[in-house]
């Protein structure tokens, strides 16, 4: 017994520094939805520390952090104890935004074999801002830095729509030089 339990908690201890190198966030719930650990990746994810953390619920904790419909799926989730995931803004306690991946699972507690979930946070932001770069890139030539025609498309729907949102006119003279 005591073998299973200390290889248990190498088992968690390898877990969480895991976790930390990938800088992956852990939450980890009970079946009522108070948190019950939270590892220095969630805690900075969610700009507080585990004393401000530890035994508040979901329902208490997350309102402000998250968007409504995010906070309302989560509550959801919990109460049917489903997998949930989406990706939102948080600030961190700079009052800096960035992008955050969640991930919701339910799990079994192993202290007493109840049911719990755990939460997953990953910062996304730079794959976040390597996709809008990619999307900004693909509406202008590559040589000229000149809007391409599918830029064009874009804008001009743009400018119709704020055209026809004003009651204004638009006029478009087009000339191909193809």
């Amino acid at each position: 017994m005591t073998h299973e339990l200390n290889q248990l908690v190498d088992e968690r201890v390898l877990l969480q520094r895991w976790l930390e190198c990938a800088a992956i966030g852990l939450l980890v719930f009970d079946a009522r939805g108070h948190i019950l650990f939270a590892n220095t990746a969630a805690q900075s994810f969610c700009a507080c520390s585990l004393a401000d953390m530890t035994d508040q619920s979901v329902e208490a904790f997350f309102p402000s952090r998250l968007p409504v419909e995010h906070h309302a799926e989560l509550l959801d989730c919990l109460s049917q104890r489903r997998v949930w995931q989406a990706e939102t803004a948080l600030k961190r306690g700079n009052d800096q935004s960035f992008w955050v991946a969640l991930q919701l699972l339910p799990i079994s507690l192993m202290h007493n074999d109840e049911p719990g979930f755990c939460l997953l946070l990953k910062d996304v932001s730079p794959q976040k801002a390597e996709i809008e770069k990619i999307e900004r890139l693909s509406g202008f030539d590559q040589l000229t830095l000149l809007p391409n025609r599918a830029q064009f498309i874009v804008d001009l729907q743009r400018l119709l729509d704020q055209a026809g949102a004003n009651g204004e006119v638009a006029l478009l003279v087009y000339m191909d030089v193809d």
